[in-house]
């Protein structure tokens, strides 16, 4: 079988740096959220298979999201730590095989290039760890 990519967005953060009454995934810049600015970049790249958003325990806001932003995607609740958080993502990667990737990005992080993130993709498959995308 081909190898698929999979994605795991944590949205599941405080926000206590960013401030105010809406954590920061739910912040809205040019009619969508950021959460939503981050699924989008993702879940069209190419041979994305899907992925998991992990929101923070109790947040709905995702399932309010228009349907086309959900398609292939499921919610989770994060931990007390980002890692933690990330981890519960995997962990609902069910359908995932030992030899997919799973790009793993913060919501709070909606500009991501899509050259950037084709380029990443390329370079992890052609090395048996994988890759951070990172600028100085």
């Amino acid at each position: 079988m081909a190898e698929r990519i999979w994605f795991v967005i944590a949205a599941a953060g405080a926000s206590t740096r960013f401030g105010g009454a809406t954590p920061k995934p739910w912040f809205r810049i040019g009619g969508r959220s950021l959460l939503e600015h981050a699924l989008r970049a993702l879940s069209e790249a190419p041979g994305v298979a899907g992925g998991v958003v992990v929101t923070a325990p109790g947040d709905r806001r995702f399932r309010r999201l228009r349907p086309t932003a959900r398609r292939g995607i499921v919610a989770v609740a994060g931990g007390p730590t980002r890692a933690l958080s990330v981890l519960n993502g995997l962990r609902a990667l069910v359908t995932a095989e030992p030899q997919d990737w799973v790009l793993v990005h913060d919501a709070a992080r909606p500009c991501l290039p899509r050259r950037d993130l084709l380029g990443l993709i390329a370079e992890c498959r052609r090395d048996e760890v994988g890759g951070l995308l990172a600028l100085p």
